[in-house]
């Protein structure tokens, strides 16, 4: 079996950067591909209204009924509750989803290379830091 020997073997901060590097592109390729084969979401339409002559679907989650009621039995934060998880449930599915992976992965990336960097500065002697 092959051995590096200490001074051959690539550095933490090294190995970091290409950890980063490698998190980036294949999330941003994922991303890309879920974008490219990801249809429009799912017609959830309870029913259709007409507003000057548009058509437009109404979900379930925004018909007057619907939030009427759920104010009535669970108050003002129980819509606010009820809007936050519909608008979170949307960001995994369609084209959000790739919105989504695209984001997570420019994040998780640029965490990675900031630790990196972050060990490269402590290895620095104290003269050598700007």
């Amino acid at each position: 079996m092959f051995r590096l020997r200490r001074a051959m073997a690539p550095s933490a901060p090294k190995i970091l950067r290409l950890c980063g590097a490698a998190v980036l592109v294949l999330g941003l390729i994922g991303a890309a591909a879920i974008y490219v084969t990801a249809g429009d979401d799912p017609d959830s339409a309870i029913g259709y209204e007409v507003v000057n002559g548009v058509v437009s679907p109404v979900a379930s989650g925004e018909s007057k009924r619907y939030r009427h009621d759920l104010e009535r039995y669970g108050g003002k934060m129980a819509v606010v509750t009820d809007e936050f998880a519909t608008w979170f449930s949307t960001l995994w599915h369609g084209k959000s989803l790739a919105v989504t992976v695209a984001l997570i992965s420019v994040v998780l990336s640029a965490a990675v290379f900031l630790l990196a960097h972050h060990l490269v500065t402590d290895q620095m002697p104290d003269d050598d830091r700007n």
